[in-house]
């Protein structure tokens, strides 16, 4: 799930738009998946499913030639971090 989360980053060109050092993305994406908490619903597979789902429609319907790129990065971000620590 990790290398398919940067690979998200990667592909929608935000590492490269916003010079993300990709050593500090794989670092705070693993920060992320720590700080879920392990519960039956609300937990890192979620996560990466709801953003999964958000990458798809953000690539998939060309959605990103309508966005501003800092729009781009908002919605992934937000996707992998919606339930962050969620009880």
């Amino acid at each position: 799930m990790l290398s398919c989360l940067e690979y998200m980053y990667h592909g929608l060109g935000l590492v490269r738009d916003f010079n993300i050092n990709p050593i500090m993305l794989k670092r705070w994406l693993l920060n992320v998946q720590g700080n879920d908490k392990d519960n039956p619903f609300h937990n890192f597979r979620h996560s990466f499913s709801v953003t999964q789902m958000m990458h798809g429609l953000v690539y998939l319907c060309e959605i990103q030639e309508r966005l501003a790129p800092i729009e781009s990065l908002i919605l992934i971000t937000s996707a992998i971090c919606h339930d962050l620590d969620h009880p």
